[in-house]
């Protein structure tokens, strides 16, 4: 089991592919749900489910950064609706997406392209996806 999961790079990818869904991302790893909730307690100390929530905040927090706005934001993370999305930043980051992207507006000046998967700002100081391990290439 864990050399199989030891091979699977770019984890983030994967969880954004499999909608954030903790039983689609087992199945997509090629392992069944029990197994990665294992891994993920031994080298992670949480539960897949967890981990993909808070992934998917943060995930929505780069987005508005980049300059999304939350209806994008919302769509691009799989929310149905943009309530859904605001109440579950809100609740994770204490304040709703709408207060960030405002925060991050009036401190910087960035426009953003789409290239290759990647999402690149003007001043090329964030890129998208991230590596989830901090030795992965990406």
């Amino acid at each position: 089991m864990n050399e199989l999961l030891h091979e699977i790079w770019k984890w983030r990818e994967r969880a954004a592919q499999a909608g954030w869904c903790v039983a689609t991302l087992a199945a997509n790893c090629g392992v069944s749900l029990a197994m990665l909730e294992r891994y993920f307690h031994e080298h992670l100390g949480q539960c897949p489910r967890e981990w993909l929530k808070v992934e998917r905040m943060l995930q929505g927090r780069r987005f508005l950064i980049a300059g999304f706005n939350v209806q994008e934001t919302a769509d691009k993370l799989g929310y149905n609706h943009q309530e859904n999305f605001s109440l579950a930043f809100k609740k994770h980051f204490g304040c709703p997406p709408s207060r960030l992207r405002k925060t991050e507006d009036g401190r910087r000046k960035t426009t953003r392209r789409e290239e290759g998967g990647h999402l690149i700002l003007d001043d090329n100081s964030y890129t998208f996806p991230f590596a989830f391990w901090p030795w992965e290439v990406v």
